[in-house]
């Protein structure tokens, strides 16, 4: 370092020791306020974003994870694979061919009919979605508040036409 980068950081010092000071004593006191929330992209684009408004409380940030699971899904003689439900949404509303998705996710899609559903009856498959948090943060308030509030959209969700 330059003597001038000396001499700067002989000035500057104290006020990084306070700054660190203070952070840590806003922490015990207040601990942390906000979840990290890792999801996959169709569900936060389909299901959480246009939700998240609603929700009072915290700002979440990824202590929790959404995973989609199970499948039986039919395997149909010729088809595309797509790495994710978004570039298969995507070419199903531009008419490439046919996909299955699920309906409370493709619900807005559904009805701005830019997606069609091709039968009236929804497919039932086994696959669901859970919510995963570590164990050492199941106690803390905003894990709570983001679980009820997530369960308590999900319930205004079905399969029906929309």
């Amino acid at each position: 370092m330059t003597d001038a980068g000396w001499l700067y950081f002989g000035e500057i010092e104290s006020l990084f020791r306070r700054l660190d000071a203070a952070t840590r004593e806003l922490r015990s006191r207040h601990g942390r306020r906000s979840l990290r929330l890792k999801v996959a992209p169709f569900f936060a684009s389909e299901f959480l974003l246009p939700r998240l408004g609603r929700l009072d409380g915290p700002r979440f940030d990824a202590d929790l994870e959404i995973a989609a699971t199970g499948s039986g899904t039919p395997r149909p003689r010729k088809r595309v694979t797509f790495d994710t439900m978004t570039e298969m949404v995507h070419a199903a509303e531009r008419a490439t061919g046919v996909a299955l998705i699920p309906v409370p996710l493709a619900h807005e899609r559904l009805r701005a009919q830019t997606l069609l559903r091709l039968f009236e009856h929804a497919l039932r498959i086994s696959e669901s979605y859970h919510l995963l948090y570590r164990q050492d943060a199941a106690g803390r308030p905003e894990m709570g508040a983001f679980r009820d509030w997530i369960l308590a959209e999900a319930s205004h969700i079905s399969v029906a036409q929309p």
